[in-house]
């Protein structure tokens, strides 16, 4: 009885394995060799797949994922566009990559250029993470945000485009018109671009009335913002690194984001000098030190005497809390009293200055010691004398 037990739980072991190896397979890595058809194996890859590549690609038709999470790692290699056989092909979208209705698509350590419209699109849903991806000379722009969700973790954008630059197109095409779908832009990490020029833009012909961004704040070293009807992306010190257009259909009331405040400025008031302004980081706990170094009064009679929020230097200023906003911060100064190193010290009147004897001024005065060479001299000759003595003494006793 136990070992037919032991049999069923064995073979009931293996067919838990055997079910298993389909599963095991579906994350299983597939290489792409030169003379491979990429697509096909992206295509037809099972779900959680990671595509790496060996070598660089052209491609002939588009790559559109639906409902698959999969991973393509260009192992520092291009994939670039025949751009006119995939125009012959008719289809609509002619991006090389678009991560498109419950998909998840990872790109990483990838050059995409040469499309005849985009580089990567993400539609309706459909999640794009840029991880190590450069994007240049893209027919229409580099990347479309088509309603999807475009995640940055390290996105280099070259020129694309034909009239002007294209970067990021943040959009609601006419196929998603009615629907609640919003385009979402995540910032984990860094954007850069060749360009300054619409670095990230909202389409002007779609349907979008609005969008959403976000930050990963854990990870992230760039910032998304919205700033009225635009998006602001700035760097670690919250300076501005690029700014989108702006669109009157789209303003701040419906989209959301945290919104844009830009670093303050400080404004020292110091009597009789210029106002000495410089910029601060959004939330800088300021100190003493900061603002005295800023302030020169070398050459002057007057030192620091405090910093108050008011020109009669009624209120002394917080140093305890973060500056949110521009500021004006108010030197109060001291006279410092110098004294006149040429002045004669005062004479006491009471006591009379001592007269120096005339003998002292006229002559040296001996100050060798009246116990001096001739003492030790005395000395020495009567213990001679004493030892001369000593030695007759001895010697009649022996004789």
């Amino acid at each position: 009885m136990r070992n037919t037990l032991k049999i069923a739980l064995f073979f009931v072991l293996v067919l838990a394995v055997m079910l298993l190896i389909p599963s095991i397979s579906n994350a299983a890595e597939i290489t792409i060799n030169e003379g491979d058809d990429l697509v096909e194996k992206v295509l037809s890859a099972e779900d959680n797949s990671t595509i790496i590549l060996n070598t660089d690609v052209e491609i002939s038709r588009v790559m559109d994922i639906v409902g698959k999470t999969l991973t393509i790692d260009g192992n520092n290699h291009t994939i670039s566009g025949d751009i006119d056989a995939i125009k012959a092909t008719g289809l609509p979208n002619q991006t090389l990559i678009a991560a498109s209705t419950g998909s998840t698509i990872t790109l990483k350590d990838v050059t995409l250029t040469s499309s005849p419209k985009y580089g990567a699109q993400a539609y309706n849903g459909g999640k794009l993470i840029l991880n190590g991806v450069n994007i240049h000379d893209c027919t229409f722009g580099g990347i479309l945000n088509n309603g999807g969700v475009v995640e940055i973790i390290d996105l280099t954008l070259g020129y694309n485009g034909e009239n002007s630059n294209n970067g990021i197109e943040i959009g609601k095409g006419s196929s998603l018109a009615g629907t609640d779908v919003v385009p979402v832009l995540v910032m984990n990490g860094t954007l850069k671009s060749e360009q300054t020029e619409n670095v990230i833009y909202v389409a002007e012909n779609d349907e979008i009335t609005s969008f959403e961004v976000q930050n990963e704040l854990a990870t992230t070293l760039d910032r998304l913002y919205i700033d009225g009807n635009k998006i602001i992306v700035t760097d670690m010190d919250n300076k501005v690194k690029f700014e989108s257009n702006s669109s009157d259909r789209v303003t701040a009331d419906n989209t959301e984001g945290d919104m844009y405040i830009p670093n303050p400025i400080v404004t020292i008031s110091v009597p009789g000098k210029d106002p000495i302004s410089f910029e601060i980081k959004l939330g800088t706990v300021l100190s003493e030190e900061d603002l005295a170094s800023k302030i020169d009064l070398t050459d002057t009679n007057y030192k620091l005497d405090g910093f108050f929020t008011d020109a009669n230097y009624e209120t002394a200023f917080d140093f305890r809390g973060e500056v949110d906003g521009n500021v004006t911060i108010y030197a109060k100064l001291a006279e410092v009293t110098v004294e006149d190193p040429t002045e004669e010290p005062p004479v006491d009147e009471e006591k009379p200055a001592e007269e120096t004897p005339a003998d002292e001024t006229s002559e040296e005065k001996d100050e060798t010691p009246k116990t001096g060479v001739s003492t030790y001299i005395g000395i020495a000759a009567a213990i001679a004398v004493v030892s001369l003595a000593t030695v007759v003494v001895i010697k009649k006793k022996n004789s």
